[in-house]
């Protein structure tokens, strides 16, 4: 899957985000990429920062001279990161904190998420830039539910009768295409759980994405939402009902 191509600029998210120092363009930038990672190490000097992906691998990323320095950013601190590549060589022009999962509760954004996820959040950024970290910070919150749903899965005798790719399997419950065991308590508990949580995110992606229409082609909003496994049409769909005794 390639990245998603996003124009060039400061992300004027929080007070959290490292500001950019004015600097001229060079002739050889190319088009910046998102990134969700986890900081391993920060090299003032050198200004190297190294960082955890999502799929456990690890990247060195050269600070792009249009940042004055790392702020606040400290590992262990996870981050949306704007990347520009060249063969052999990534620099980071932009950083920006995130919540990681669970450290605020299952229900909870922080105070720059939720800036960042209102309509307004990201005031002055390009509409393709604003809806992309709308989505990305989303897709935390959905990371939150797959874990619960990975549980749902091994226990309670799931079945799904569709395919999901480039989305997520807990969308299902929303489809009606999910089949399980919900006799026990246990199981029962997980999946309003998983609804509960789920319907958190289900809302706020349909409002940035009723946003997100009025600026932005259908092409441009699948290909975010596909970037970070949110590619679903169900957003306005009916939320399954809770399951008791």
């Amino acid at each position: 899957m390639r990245p998603i191509a996003l124009p060039i600029g400061i992300l004027a998210l929080s007070a959290t985000a490292v500001l950019a120092r004015p600097a001229a363009v060079r002739a050889d930038d190319s088009s910046p990429t998102y990134m969700n990672a986890e900081v391993s190490r920060v090299d003032p000097l050198t200004r190297l920062l190294t960082v955890r992906k999502p799929q456990g691998s690890l990247e060195t990323l050269e600070l792009d001279e249009r940042l004055a320095g790392f702020g606040a950013i400290a590992p262990g601190d996870h981050v949306i990161l704007t990347v520009r590549r060249q063969p052999g060589r990534a620099w980071v022009s932009a950083i920006m904190k995130a919540t990681p999962p669970d450290a605020a509760g299952p229900d909870a954004f922080s105070s720059d998420e939720l800036d960042a996820l209102a309509p307004t959040g990201l005031a002055g950024a390009p509409p393709r830039q604003s809806f992309a970290v709308q989505v990305a910070l989303l897709a935390q919150r959905a990371n939150r539910v797959d874990g619960l749903w990975r549980s749902f899965r091994a226990s309670c005798d799931v079945r799904v009768r569709a395919s999901y790719d480039g989305a997520r399997e807990w969308f299902g419950l929303w489809d009606e295409t999910v089949r399980s065991d919900l006799s026990s308590g246990f199981c029962r508990d997980l999946y309003n759980r998983i609804v509960d949580l789920g319907e958190g995110v289900k809302g706020a992606m349909s409002e940035a994405e009723g946003a997100a229409r009025g600026s932005l082609p259908p092409g441009s909003i699948r290909e975010i939402r596909r970037h970070y496994a949110m590619d679903w049409e169900g957003w306005d769909r009916v939320p399954p009902a809770r399951q008791s005794r």
